[in-house]
């Protein structure tokens, strides 16, 4: 039996899949909210939209989420550090194609967030393995564009089957970024990404130490993104890992669960905190499903 989806990229299974987390949910999910629309949505697709935990869905104007089905789903994620925008910057992107076709609907109960929910990681626990679906190739080399130019090549890996670029980006993510693949095994595709605002955090300030006292703020936005809270583990200068990921409504200040603060306890002196913007779409569009997170952080 095939996976629904391909291997999350690093920042995000480190942070939101492994089988080594464990959920605590604070809230209930929040209810499906739908608006149908016959222009373009941000991500330059025409179509019905629903916003979902963590993820606007695009489908044809007119139709129901439920009766697509592709056995085609490509999967891009994109993470740069704003602070070090010219030494940061990472893609990959993995295209899918099921040995039949595999329902939309499922895609987007797959790819739905929760908000205000803390995964805390058991450090020492073996990575989970990655996807046993089948990559193919959309072409020799996959395309970031902006102001009408190209602004990164990547090009196909035959070992890995993707395209997969760590820290290529020349500058900062720009707004009006997209992405093209001419296609070959893959359909061709063509993409408008939804390009977060950088967080502005208002504390803990960087340096601080963290504490079970430290209050977690920062400059909201009501854009349809989400944030994500990220506790680094430092032993001197050797990075650990992510022991601890809070997935927030973008609403400018969390307070920790009550687990999360015993990690932050135990792990007194180790640890470090990242604010990451996160956009999060699922399209389906020329009998594609595409999936898309788009992720700054601030440091």
């Amino acid at each position: 039996m095939n996976k629904p989806t391909p291997q999350i990229a690093a920042d995000l299974s480190d942070d939101a899949r492994s089988s080594a987390l464990h959920w605590v949910v604070f809230v209930p999910l929040l209810a499906l909210v739908a608006c149908s629309s016959d222009t373009p949505n941000d991500a330059g697709v025409q179509g019905e939209t629903v916003e979902r935990v963590g993820l606007t869905v695009t489908y044809p104007t007119g139709t129901m989420l439920e009766e697509h089905m592709s056995p085609w789903l490509a999967y891009v994620d994109l993470f740069q550090i704003a602070s070090r925008p010219d030494t940061t910057g990472d893609i990959l992107t993995e295209l899918v194609q099921y040995d039949e076709d595999f329902s939309f609907a499922e895609h987007a109960d797959f790819y739905e967030n929760r908000v205000d929910v803390c995964n805390i990681k058991d450090l020492d626990a073996p990575d989970s393995g990655g996807s046993d679906n089948p990559m193919v190739s959309g072409g020799e080399n996959l395309l970031l564009s902006s102001a009408g130019s190209t602004w990164v090549t990547v090009p196909y890996s035959v070992n890995d089957a993707n395209y997969n670029g760590d820290d290529i980006f020349p500058a900062a993510v720009p707004s009006d970024l997209s992405l093209t693949l001419p296609g070959d095994v893959f359909p061709a595709l063509s993409l408008k990404l939804k390009v977060p605002s950088v967080p502005v955090r208002l504390s803990p300030v960087v340096g601080d130490e963290i504490t079970t006292a430290s209050e977690y703020r920062w400059v909201p936005s009501s854009d349809s993104s989400q944030m994500r809270i990220s506790f680094l583990s430092y032993l001197g200068d050797d990075f650990q890992g992510f022991p601890i990921t809070c997935f927030v409504e973008d609403d400018g200040e969390f307070a920790l669960p009550a687990v999360a603060l015993a990690e932050v306890e135990r792990r007194a002196g180790e640890l470090r905190i990242r604010y990451t913007r996160d956009t999060r779409r699922l399209t389906f569009q020329n009998g594609v499903a595409v999936f898309s997170a788009v992720s700054i952080a601030d440091d």
